[in-house]
């Protein structure tokens, strides 16, 4: 992956192990105590987020598995839950390679230019309020 530092590039092969990013900072030497803030500022830099995304497809093509593979998995283990009892495990090791494949993943993506016009559209139709 290149562009990566050397403790970037750890951080996004500890990511991959659980999806934790706390836990893979901490893993990777990052200090206990801000873990949690730098597992957040690695994953928002651009080439980080981009090296876990592409380590995600090389994980599904290497396993021959997708998203709809384990959600598949989930809710036929589910529901063999559901009807014979305890199946706790099964649905964990379904639910992490669903997590593994980016199956919970929420994405939000920021257009800051288009909000700052929309504001100064707001601000310039709103009466002055100057009380001099």
């Amino acid at each position: 992956m290149a562009g990566l530092t050397p403790k970037q590039q750890r951080f996004v092969e500890e990511y991959l192990v659980d999806c934790n990013g706390k836990q893979a900072a901490i893993r990777c030497g990052y200090k206990p105590a801000r873990a949690e803030r730098t597992a957040c500022e690695l994953l928002t830099l651009r080439k980080v987020s981009e090296a876990v995304a592409i380590a995600r497809r090389q994980l599904s093509v290497r396993t021959q598995r997708t998203v709809d593979d384990a959600m598949a998995d989930i809710r036929r283990r589910g529901q063999l839950a559901e009807n014979n009892g305890d199946f706790g495990p099964a649905i964990k090791a379904a639910e992490l390679e669903a997590k593994h494949l980016g199956a919970f993943e929420v994405r939000v993506t920021h257009n800051l230019g288009a909000v700052t016009e929309d504001w100064q559209a707001l601000l310039r139709s709103q009466p002055s309020q100057d009380h001099g």
